[in-house]
């Protein structure tokens, strides 16, 4: 993998750990670099504010880094496309023969089929737990 390429997934990487992101490597990064982004936590941010800050964060290391949205850079440079299950393919550009192609999967905001609240997170339902003999996972436990 060329330096360039090190370098952006690094920075995708720290980028997406603080935007609530993991970042997963596709392909064998020599004519492009081409990324996953999965959502990871319940409170992953909205993408285009990830990916933002990921094209700001590599223009600034690089001097290098234009996010590709709305109509085309050229044929080669495509605008934002939908992908299967969800995702959303974005790329940046990064000068001469170089790019990242970043493929972002959905949140997904989910209802509890017990409780009807959205998602629980790390936790499971309330009803759930106490069915279980398990402890409240909402309870306070700091000292």
């Amino acid at each position: 993998m060329i330096d360039l390429y090190e370098t952006c997934l690094t920075i995708a990487r720290i980028t997406g750990k603080e935007y609530g992101y993991a970042i997963g490597l596709h392909g064998t990064a020599m004519r492009d670099l081409d990324l996953i982004a999965v959502p990871w936590t319940d409170t992953a941010r909205d993408p285009l504010d990830f990916l933002h800050c990921l094209a700001g964060r590599i223009e600034e290391e690089t001097k290098r880094g234009i996010l590709v949205e709305g109509e085309p850079v050229t044929n080669e440079w495509p605008k934002p496309e939908a992908k299967p299950h969800g995702r959303i393919a974005w790329t940046i550009l990064l000068g001469g023969p170089f790019w990242l192609d970043i493929s972002v999967m959905p949140r997904v905001i989910q209802k509890c089929s017990r409780c009807g609240n959205a998602t629980h997170g790390n936790t499971v339902c309330r009803d759930l737990a106490g069915e279980a003999g398990l402890p409240d996972p909402y309870a306070d436990t700091r000292s």
